[in-house]
C-alpha cells in the first residue's frame, strides 16, 4: 500500500525460561507451575524447546491450541508439537 506508513524496527529479546528460571545458589529451591497456557501462534516447538531442560520437569497441565498453518510457517507440525510433548512428559493437545 503506498499510502501505508513504512513500520519501524523493534528489537526484541530472546531468552529460553530453562534460563530465566534457572536454579541458582540464591534460589536452590524447585518450583511448581500448576498449568502453563501457551498461545503463540505457531511458536509452540521453538518454547517447548526453550524449556525442555527444566521448566517442563516442573509443570503439572500444559494447555495450548494446534493450529497447523501456523506451525507450519515455524517449521514445525501437529505432529511434531505432539512427539515433542510425549517425549517430555504426559502431556496432550487439544484441537
Amino acid at each position: 500500500n503506498p499510502n501505508q506508513k513504512p513500520r519501524k524496527a523493534v528489537p526484541i529479546y530472546i531468552e529460553a525460561l530453562d534460563d530465566i528460571f534457572a536454579t541458582t545458589t540464591d534460589n536452590p529451591s524447585p518450583f511448581i507451575i500448576p498449568l502453563m497456557k501457551m498461545d503463540i501462534q505457531g511458536f509452540e516447538c521453538w518454547a517447548l524447546h526453550g524449556m525442555h531442560r527444566r521448566v517442563l520437569q516442573h509443570v503439572q497441565v500444559i494447555e495450548t491450541e494446534a493450529a497447523p498453518p501456523f506451525l507450519e510457517a515455524q517449521g514445525c507440525s501437529v505432529t511434531e508439537m505432539q512427539r515433542r510433548l510425549a517425549t517430555l512428559g504426559n502431556f496432550t493437545i487439544t484441537m
